[in-house]
């Protein structure tokens, strides 16, 4: 087989021909963002970096041209929309009130913004006092028990507390009995004694106690029992509060009579006078017997 001629190299110029690059659009280094590159750490992840920036990234301009109309003149923007009246006010008599919220105050703040306790401070001797709380005789209730100034019939002072006896047979306190603070919120003063229907015709006081009596003859102790002063042989030291009943702040002496059967009989001892002195506490019955009790004379009626 015959051998193929060979070409001159200058005969194969003409056919191949030189490859121009691509003709890329201008672009702007301010209508483009730049390009930030994450470094990598392997070689896999430059690979991949390698063919990102080989895909071409659309270029987006930073300013929009506006739309042209066929005269060439641009088109307007949109009218903006017209603002809407708004609605009047209200009259403040037809607005609804809000109401007022409190401020939170610590418990201190609201301690030491409290009133006072004690708001009547004046002495009780020679003054007007409200009308004593209703109270129950018989069947009946007693309401409109003066306490005025003109019945003041008997007053004891000590260094602690002051002791008022009325016509009427009630007796008020003021200061501290023995320990026991008397008075409430709203006056300095307490009722100790009030039974209409056996009355306080005497009274004597010690130091730190009260002793009455009553038209019926029996004896009340009020005050501190430290000494034994009140006549109760139970709980020694037990301050008889003018809160408790009559019956718990009365004092009993139980004689023994022998009857004319041969039978003894137990009676309540009658008391026609009292007399007190620091912290002892004296009595004397309708029969001349004399009674002690307290410092140094023991802690009952003997």
């Amino acid at each position: 087989m015959p051998a193929r001629p060979r070409l001159p190299v200058s005969a194969l110029e003409p056919l191949t021909a030189t490859r121009q690059p691509t003709p890329q659009p201008p672009s702007d280094a301010s209508d483009s963002e730049p390009e930030f590159q994450v470094p990598s750490t392997s070689a896999a992840s430059d690979r991949s970096n390698r063919k990102r920036r080989q895909v071409a990234q659309p270029v987006i301009p930073a300013h929009r041209p506006r739309p042209m109309t066929p005269a060439g003149n641009p088109i307007p923007a949109p009218a903006a929309p017209a603002e809407l009246p708004q609605a009047e006010a209200a009259p403040a008599e037809h607005q609804p009130t809000q109401p007022e919220v409190a401020p939170i105050r610590s418990r201190r703040q609201a301690r030491r913004r409290q009133p006072a306790k004690i708001v009547d401070t004046a002495d009780i001797k020679g003054r007007d006092l409200p009308d004593a709380p209703p109270t129950v005789v018989g069947l009946h209730v007693l309401v409109g028990q003066k306490l005025a100034k003109a019945d003041q019939k008997q007053i004891i002072r000590r260094p602690d507390f002051t002791a008022i006896r009325y016509g009427n047979g009630l007796v008020v306190a003021q200061g501290n009995l023995g320990g026991i603070k008397l008075g409430n919120h709203e006056r300095n003063w307490e009722l100790i004694y009030n039974d209409p229907a056996d009355p306080i015709v005497a009274m004597d006081a010690g130091y730190e106690h009260l002793l009455l009596l009553s038209l019926k003859g029996r004896l009340f102790t009020i005050g501190s029992n430290a000494q034994g002063q009140l006549g109760s042989s139970r709980r020694q030291g037990l301050q008889r509060r003018c809160q408790t009943t009559l019956v718990s702040i009365r004092r009993t002496v139980l004689l023994k009579r022998k009857m004319p059967n041969g039978k003894v009989k137990k009676e309540h001892a009658i008391f026609r006078s009292i007399s007190a002195a620091g912290n002892t506490s004296s009595a004397i019955t309708v029969e001349d017997d004399i009674y002690h009790c307290g410092d140094g004379l023991g802690p009952v009626f003997a």
